[in-house]
């Protein structure tokens, strides 16, 4: 224990912070973030992914998003799982079908994974990408909060770039399912959120000038050998006009 820190009331205020989701609010993961995948090359990042079920949220309330590999007796007072120590779960699924014992578990799936920089394509920039995730993820990579994405059929992107370093990377997912009155299905329903990141996640590594939305026309002077072209630009070319 450091001069800095009593493990005691640190712990204290950890578990009996009811506002631990504020920092959390913003930063929502839009369509505006989005990246067409077709024709572009992924890595992908399926497969085993550390995991833990965490029905009262004490993985935001103490920032297990904050934990890189150390030995368990010099882990801060308090964690209750160590994503570099821990059992795992194949992605995409979800955890119903993964686990009996989680079969009408609501509450948050942690998802963590080390990424390394050299596995990845020499390019400008890094996009995340998944493919769904019920009902709501918030995306950290190497302790940085990048956003969260609510609902839990739709697929969404998030850029790592700024946040990406040399040699490891530690990726984390929280994955929750409660039913809410704000979100789809309510809490009274004939229907269930199964939990969990359920279709594909993978990396698009792009040059620095993407191409973020197209719409392609004929030109309006009954001139049908003619077309026009409008794309929007994100990038260094963001400002150009064609």
């Amino acid at each position: 224990m450091t001069e800095e820190h009593n493990p005691i009331e640190d712990g204290y205020a950890i578990l009996h912070n009811e506002d631990y989701e504020a920092p959390y609010r913003g930063k929502i993961i839009g369509n505006e973030g989005w990246l067409f995948n077709t024709s572009r090359r992924a890595t992908s990042l399926n497969g085993e992914w550390a995991f833990a079920h965490d029905l009262h949220f004490n993985g935001l309330r103490s920032k297990w998003f904050q934990m890189e590999p150390a030995a368990p007796e010099d882990r801060y007072f308090p964690y209750d799982w160590d994503p570099f120590n821990s059992d795992t779960t194949t992605v995409p699924s979800n955890w119903q079908t993964e686990d009996e014992r989680l079969y009408l578990f609501e509450g948050a799936g942690w998802y963590a994974r080390t990424i390394s920089k050299a596995d990845l394509p020499d390019a400008a920039r890094h996009f995340l990408r998944i493919g769904a995730a019920a009902y709501e993820c918030k995306v950290f990579l190497n302790g940085a909060y990048l956003g969260r994405h609510q609902g839990a059929s739709t697929p969404f992107a998030v850029e790592l770039t700024d946040q990406l370093r040399d040699g490891d990377n530690y990726l984390m997912l929280c994955v929750d399912n409660l039913r809410t009155l704000d979100r789809v299905p309510m809490r009274h329903t004939d229907w269930f959120n199964y939990g969990g990141v359920y279709r594909e996640v993978e990396i698009y590594s792009t040059p620095e000038a993407i191409v973020r939305d197209m719409f392609v026309s004929l030109v309006p002077d009954g001139a049908f050998n003619k077309i026009r072209i409008e794309a929007e630009l994100d990038g260094a070319l963001a400002e150009a006009r064609f």
